[in-house]
């Protein structure tokens, strides 16, 4: 038996199963930490209801709206094997929409590099779903690899100088970056800017001599109408 003040990996595991069987877009997206405190907590818990209200609230932070997060939330008790509870659905809903009242107070950028915040980054990737069929968009990553295992991965100071670089070159682009360790996605029109833009990345990053013990390489794909095309694209970008 799990213990009390840990998640149930069977319980998350069913919850993502049937959610992603769903109508949840995109996998990588999917856990959050709050989805840990709700699973290990017993439903008559008095902590359930606090729980609930959170994952609500960081759902919308997420940028996932009310329907796609009630029908995640849904997919918990089918994982509990029990019937769906409408008080706690009420619970999950007024977190979601207090939150949704507020003023945003996190800033869509990364004060550091200039890059997305995560949650813009999906939110910008959610928002592509109702695009006209004639926008053509891209997704691209850069990984900013260590020439060997000796290398220590990337200071603050290199990663606010990636940011500089890539700022700089897709300025004017309507592109959004978001960086997660040494790998940068790109979620951008499929335009020659863009391309001359990664291009001067690349070219820059080679030419600094604080990456020097550092490989860039630059991956892309046009990015489906298709939602289910989105999400295994947003899989083998992370291979």
């Amino acid at each position: 038996m799990a213990p009390s003040n840990s998640p149930s990996p069977g319980l998350v595991q069913r919850w993502k199963k049937l959610s992603l069987r769903g109508s949840w877009r995109i996998p990588n997206d999917w856990w959050i930490p709050e989805v840990d405190d709700l699973a290990k907590l017993p439903r008559r818990s008095p902590g359930f209801e606090s729980a609930a209200r959170l994952l609500g609230a960081a759902r919308y932070r997420q940028g996932i709206g009310i329907a796609e997060s009630l029908a995640d939330f849904r997919c918990y008790f089918r994982a509990c094997r029990r019937l769906t509870n409408i008080q706690a659905i009420q619970f999950f809903t007024e977190g979601w929409a207090d939150a949704a009242d507020l003023p945003d107070p996190i800033s869509c950028t990364d004060p550091l590099t200039g890059f997305s915040t995560k949650a813009h980054f999906w939110r910008s990737l959610h928002d592509l779903e109702g695009r006209p069929s004639d926008s053509s968009m891209i997704i691209a990553t850069a990984s900013i690899s260590p020439l060997n295992a000796e290398v220590e991965p990337l200071r603050w100071t290199q990663v606010a100088l990636l940011g500089l670089i890539f700022t700089t070159a897709f300025s004017g682009t309507q592109t959004t970056l978001m960086r997660r360790g040494g790998l940068i996605y790109i979620l951008a029109p499929d335009s020659p800017n863009v391309f001359a833009a990664m291009m001067n990345c690349h070219a820059r990053i080679n030419a600094a001599s604080e990456f020097q013990d550092f490989v860039p390489k630059f991956r892309f794909q046009s990015l489906p109408h298709h939602e289910l095309d989105i999400s295994r694209i947003m899989e083998s970008m992370n291979r």
